[in-house]
């Protein structure tokens, strides 16, 4: 406390006095009132000396907390008494109150707001300023800020209307200001509308993930109502402020709110983040079309369900994954989960929304039936009879014809009611869920849901990044490179990165636009222009970010395919070898002379093509990729594990560094080993409410189920097992002769070292030449362990080698050992 004054006194004596407030203002508002009443003898003084319009504000804020008065939670008012110990009757959901108009707040409340709103709009404009659309740095960090601001504020404020209207209408200012900003710089430099509108829209998209993801790193860990109900507040107005600039805007000659509703695969998946008025909001903003009329009659009702319940005392619940589906049009709807925290049970309830009812199928319902606890669906007169007399379909439907209200009223019982059936249903104090499971690693679109910052990866890139040359990234397949290189995009003083990816799914739009460019001039038959290579990758950044004389950091993922194509070209067509695939080469090479090249793959040997005449080769280097780091203290695996098993699980640090020794932090297999030993602990009837995991039950499940002889029998790890199978098979002995060598030398730990995993190397230098195997990568069978260690597959230890990830070498044995 009293560093932090001392800070704040010397940043005013420096004459830097806005930033001097901003902290004063987080220290106010954030510090308990006892500490706060000791320090005040110091403060007041200090804040006389500030000038009137920050001198104004910070007193008032002050004298906000200072009175020792319980403060009304923005819980308490609308609130029922529930006693959730009886089981029956559910609850019925209040009705949320409306908001009551700016007028209305406290003449502090207005003091705050001001400050609050000025600081918000300083660094903002910094944003647009400085670092407009830099979105995974810049953007991320700044917002954050606004959002604890702002949490904090609306927590501990007896109003907190004016507060989120407030914030809503600086986002909404910004989001407009710089999406105009972007589209005309666009149009200036390309001339372009349609590519434009496209940048536009992927930029909203990035944009609307911050608040998104930002509301869900305060709601996951927490397990407190009011906490997470705040959080919600400042998620929802931060959200409708990036939607309502955007659709003020005219961007290619059509409104904002025209592209929102011709676009809604890439924003409507954040409606259930936003609260019921302001979806109600946003209907009324786009227009009188069939998708806002639908958003009115549907969609908000069933987020005021939601508000209803998140504020009702007991019923603690949230939306926490949201997938839209647009496609077709008429049985368009949102896949939703909601969040249970005090569930015994599982604490997880998926809903299926439909726009609309007028299409949808009897086996579009029983699908969706069979999927989610709750299909919410306006129903035909049909459709209602026959679900009526269908076993399942009669339990999980709702009909959404009707009154609007009414509907969210049937809705929240409804909810409310499966809350307090899960909340009861104890299973005897024993585990009966197995959390892991709902880790989406199948379903790639819920993935972001989850997502765990990788500081690790920025780290080994601003290791070099003012550098130059060429980098290469390897590691074991599934180990998070995509998603951490995505992560990268971004602008730090002089430097411009820029990610791409050859093998797109389509979850970042753009994000293979370097490689759509190759194809096209594969396909043309001509001769690789001169500028090539240079022109496609400056085509990749963003509309805004091309900075005159700044170096280019470009990141290419799945770079394999990239390097696979050229060498099938050169080995089919020689006149394409001269003309299309050394030019290509070469240009890369020149490119990294003064700017840096990153690859990222499995293989460190794709690269090696036409290497009597390859000009790229001597250039490359490989680094050794961080799979998710382990420390004391909070860590990337340490975040991973807990988003893994949910926060109804506590760990003891033992049981950290007991599934890190298995894993080495490899996330897939980090899940898929959790899933193995939670099914465990379910059949051992372990204890529950909560579940508390040691490392000796680590210890125990591998004595039990990591063995070779369980692993054969096992029918789990399926997201691995196919790479390991696919990678000793005879057409990856001919075809990828270095994964073969490296897999192979995997299958011989457990086997001829089971207890300790670890083999001379030399021996495996024996083996792998004993293999016979043909290609530049496996000539040099020491060079293939050292590439092998810096891609995760082994690790070095003195003259032994061990697996880097022991569950690996186990799946491999396993595989190999199967019939």
């Amino acid at each position: 406390m009293a560093s932090t004054f001392d800070e704040i006194a010397e940043l005013f004596e420096r004459g830097r006095w806005t930033p001097a407030a901003d902290k004063a203002l987080d220290l106010i508002l954030e510090a308990p009132v006892d500490q706060l009443k000791a320090i005040e003898p110091r403060l007041r003084p200090l804040l006389s000396r500030f000038p009137s319009k920050l001198r104004v504000p910070l007193a008032a804020a002050l004298d906000s907390r200072m009175p020792i008065v319980q403060v009304a939670s923005p819980l308490v008012a609308p609130m029922l008494v529930l006693e959730v110990s009886q089981p029956s009757p559910a609850p019925v959901p209040p009705e949320p109150q409306p908001i009551p108009p700016p007028s209305a707040s406290p003449p502090s409340t207005i003091q705050v707001n001001g400050m609050l709103r000025a600081k918000a709009h300083r660094l903002l404009d910094n944003l647009a300023n400085h670092h407009i659309f830099q979105w995974a740095t810049f953007y991320r960090d700044t917002l954050r800020e606004i959002f604890a601001d702002y949490l904090r504020a609306v927590r501990v404020g007896e109003d907190s209307a004016e507060l989120l209207a407030g914030l809503e209408s600086v986002v909404a200012e910004h989001s407009g200001y710089v999406f105009h900003r972007g589209y005309v710089h666009q149009q200036l430099k390309e001339n372009d509308r349609e590519t434009a509108i496209q940048k536009a829209l992927n930029g909203l998209e990035r944009f609307i993930d911050l608040p998104l993801s930002l509301f869900l790193l305060t709601a996951r860990p927490s397990n407190d109502q009011e906490e997470v109900w705040a959080a919600r507040q400042v998620g929802s107005a931060m959200l409708s402020g990036v939607l309502t600039g955007f659709g003020q805007n005219e961007i290619g000659g059509y409104s904002g709110s025209y592209l929102l509703t011709r676009h809604t695969r890439r924003w409507a998946h954040c409606l259930p983040f936003l609260l019921h008025n302001q979806v109600r909001g946003l209907s009324g903003r786009i227009g009188r079309g069939e998708f806002a009329s639908q958003l009115d009659a549907v969609v908000a009702p069933v987020v005021e369900a939601i508000d209803r319940v998140a504020i009702t005392p007991g019923l603690f619940a949230y939306p926490s994954i949201s997938e839209y589906i647009p496609e077709p049009w008429d049985y368009r709807r949102l896949e939703l989960v909601i969040d249970l925290p005090h569930a015994a049970g599982n604490p997880k309830l998926e809903m299926h929304v439909y726009f609309s009812g007028l299409s949808v199928t009897r086996q579009q319902l029983e699908d969706s039936g069979r999927r989610a606890g709750l299909v919410v669906v306006p129903l035909k007169a049909d459709l209602e009879a026959w679900v009526e007399g269908h076993d399942l379909l009669r339990t999980v439907v709702e009909d959404a014809s009707g009154r609007s209200r009414q509907i969210a009223t049937r809705l929240s019982e409804r909810l409310a009611a499966e809350v307090t059936r899960r909340r009861q249903v104890s299973g005897g104090a024993v585990l009966v869920h197995n959390y892991p499971a709902d880790f989406p690693l199948e379903k790639p679109s819920w993935k972001k849901y989850y997502f765990v910052q990788r500081p690790s990866v920025r780290d080994l890139l601003h290791s070099f990044e003012h550098g130059t040359g060429v980098r290469l990234w390897c590691s074991v397949r599934r180990s998070g490179k995509t998603t951490a290189g995505l992560e990268l995009s971004s602008a730090t003083g002089g430097t411009q990165v820029v990610c791409q990816t050859c093998d797109t799914t389509g979850d970042r739009p753009d994000d293979h636009r370097f490689y759509t460019r190759f194809v096209r001039a594969i396909d043309s038959n001509r001769r690789l222009s001169e500028r090539f290579f240079i022109e496609a990758v400056t085509d990749c950044l963003g509309r805004d970010q091309r900075q005159a004389g700044a170096k280019i950091v470009f990141v290419l993922d799945e770079y394999e395919t990239l390097f696979g194509q050229l060498g099938e070209i050169a080995r089919q067509d020689k006149f394409r070898r001269y003309s299309v695939v050394q030019p290509m080469l070469n240009q890369m090479v020149h490119f990294s002379r003064e700017n840096l090249l990153v690859f990222i793959g499995l293989r460190p040997d794709a690269h090696l093509i036409l290497t009597d005449q390859n000009q790229l080769m001597p250039y490359v280097t490989q680094d050794r990729f961080p799979l998710f780091t382990h420390a004391a203290g909070a860590t990337e695996f340490h975040e991973l594990l807990q988003k893994t098993v949910s926060r109804r699980c506590e760990f003891d640090p033992g049981f950290v560094d007991a599934v890190y020794s298995e894993t080495a932090g490899h996330p897939t297999l980090t899940v898929n080993v959790l899933t193995e030993l939670f099914k465990w602990l379910i059949e051992r009837k372990h204890p529950a409410d909560p579940v508390r995991l040691r490392a000796d039950d680590f210890l125990l499940f591998m004595a039990n189920r990591l063995t070779p002889a369980a692993l054969r029998e096992t029918t789990g790890y399926r997201t691995m097992r196919p790479f390991v199978r696919g990678s000793l098979t005879p057409d990856a002995r001919r075809d990828q002769p270095w994964l073969f060598a490296v897999l192979t030398a995997l299958c011989r730990f457990p086997v001829e070292a089971p207890q300790e995993l670890a083999l001379p190397r030399g021996d495996l230098i024996d083996g792998i030449r004993r293999l016979g195997l043909e290609g530049d990568a496996t000539d040099d069978p020491d060079h293939l362990l050292r590439a092998a260690e810096d891609a995760n597959f082994v690790k070095s230890d003195g003259d032994l080698v061990r697996p880097r990830i022991p569950l690996l070498a186990r799946l491999a044995a396993a595989s190999r050992l199967s019939p």
